[in-house]
């Protein structure tokens, strides 16, 4: 599987809005993509929120990133402080509920 974690620097009192604009439009837009596995967003800080993104080859993961930097440079970039910063790869070690 591959992975890819991007981080969001948002202006101040941002967050909300921005997790709207995520529940509202990317979920269902992002779900759907070829190869999709999971979607997680965090909030690490009022102002900053991390995305988690997982398909199932880097392929995938690529032509979904595609889909991603519209989808953020038309609902988020009067949001954003800076570009958002981003890390990718395959995932190399995991576990679920417990496991090992």
């Amino acid at each position: 599987m591959h992975t890819r974690v991007t981080r969001y620097e948002l202006k101040p009192g941002r967050a909300e809005a921005v997790l709207a604009l995520v529940r509202a439009h990317w979920i269902d837009d992002i779900s759907w993509a070829d190869g999709f596995v999971a979607f997680e967003m965090i909030e690490t800080d009022a102002d900053e929120l991390v995305g988690i993104l997982t398909f199932r080859n880097e392929e995938q993961s690529l032509v979904a990133l595609e889909k991603a930097q519209r989808w953020v440079f038309t609902y988020l970039g009067d949001h954003l402080v800076s570009p958002s910063v981003m890390y990718m790869g395959d995932i190399k070690i995991t576990t679920r509920d417990g496991s090992r």
